[in-house]
């Protein structure tokens, strides 16, 4: 099992902590400064940026949101399935492989926030992460990708493989599989919904059973 000796550049002192925090501002301001840097283009000449003026059309077409209730009681339910799917998943690669299963499922609790403070930074890194990810993907990206085919599910693939890579760590390779086919289920939500807040409600909420949920329940039954 992975401790935080194997990965001195990580822990909950540094992912829940101010390094955390901070990786945050910057990945907001970078979506900020996208949308900035784009409208100041259009700006400059409407008529030669009709691709940019149509992609931001479509991006702050995806912010609104209606049956909240509904949606974040469906959200709640697809998250808790999908961790608890995951779980399996792993216990079976774990019997395949002949490895020790709590080993495996507990490989990363070493990652885990621990103190109160710790645990209340990681309610708000998880949010904002959820928000600015799918700003940066599920709407700037996918935007700016689906027009280029004749079906979205191949910019779906695209963005989901960048997704997927740049989430790539320790983990290994099951997880950046559960990653990627995560964010094509965001990406179909999107489509279906035309609301990038519902994927963001079902990102937070995966977020939250993986980290909140799905380890303290392991801690009561291995």
């Amino acid at each position: 099992m992975h401790t935080e000796n194997d990965f001195p550049e990580m822990g909950p002192d540094i992912i829940w902590g101010k390094p955390g925090l901070f990786q945050q501002v910057i990945f907001a301001l970078v979506a900020l400064s996208i949308w900035a840097i784009v409208t100041f283009m259009i700006s400059l000449n409407p008529a030669s940026h009709e691709a940019l003026i149509e992609w931001q059309y479509r991006v702050s077409g995806l912010f609104h949101f209606n049956n909240i209730v509904t949606y974040l009681g469906l959200a709640i339910l697809i998250a808790a399935g999908l961790s608890l799917l995951f779980l399996i998943l792993e216990t079976l690669i774990a019997m395949l492989k002949n490895e020790d299963i709590t080993i495996r499922l507990q490989r990363n609790d070493f990652l885990l926030p621990v103190t109160p403070g710790q645990k209340w930074r990681a309610l708000g890194i998880i949010f904002t992460g959820s928000l600015v990810e799918e700003i940066l993907f599920r709407a700037y990206l996918f935007q700016a990708l689906f027009p280029l085919w004749n079906h979205w599910i191949w910019a779906a693939l695209i963005v989901s493989a960048i997704f997927a890579l740049v989430h790539t760590n320790m983990q290994g390779l099951s997880a950046s599989i559960w990653i990627f086919l995560t964010s094509m289920l965001l990406i179909t939500i999107l489509m279906q919904t035309s609301s990038l807040l519902y994927a963001v409600i079902l990102h937070f909420s995966i977020n939250f059973f993986n980290l909140f949920i799905i380890p303290k329940g392991l801690r009561k039954i291995v």
